[in-house]
């Protein structure tokens, strides 16, 4: 059981600019694992394992308010070029600088609603920051399958002005 996220535990840190290639996942959760197989399938043919290319997820938005054929959620790759032949509904994009608060989650995805939730309702509030123009995002520091779900690392960026 992870223990209450504070203040504490949240830094503004200044994110750099990254290039990305994005497979946009449109619809409810329960068809992510197949945008997932797609998604993975298309990093290994380029050769684009985690171990050598940062892993993210963009969140256009909140599941729990979006309609499920509304939803739309990114799956990217860090890329050093725009040389790939993109699957479909890939796209290259951009991760922006700028500053972010940060705030590092172990475990597994369903507890990190928690985590969220703070950032957007407590930490906001408390810390008077706005919202930039650009949708919270995750990196993907370790995950399964390779290790357990308890033992996940994922590094939360809520980009602010």
């Amino acid at each position: 059981m992870h223990s209450k996220v504070t203040l504490k535990d949240v830094s503004i840190v200044d994110f750099k600019a990254l290039d990305v290639a994005i497979l946009e996942h449109r619809g409810s959760v329960q068809t992510l694992p197949l945008s997932i197989q797609n998604f993975i399938a298309w990093r290994q043919k380029n050769k684009l394992s985690p171990n050598n290319s940062r892993t993210f997820n963009i969140v256009y938005d909140n599941p729990k308010v979006s309609a499920g054929s509304e939803n739309k959620f990114g799956l990217a790759v860090e890329v050093l070029s725009k040389d790939y032949d993109l699957a479909e509904n890939m796209q290259y994009g951009q991760i922006p600088s700028g500053r972010c608060a940060y705030l590092r989650h172990i475990g597994p995805d369903h507890s990190m609603s928690t985590s969220i939730e703070f950032l957007f309702s407590e930490w906001l509030v408390a810390t008077q920051n706005t919202l930039r123009d650009f949708p919270l995002f995750f990196e993907r520091v370790r995950f399964s399958p390779e290790i357990s779900d308890l033992d996940m690392i994922t590094d939360i960026y809520l980009p602010i002005t």
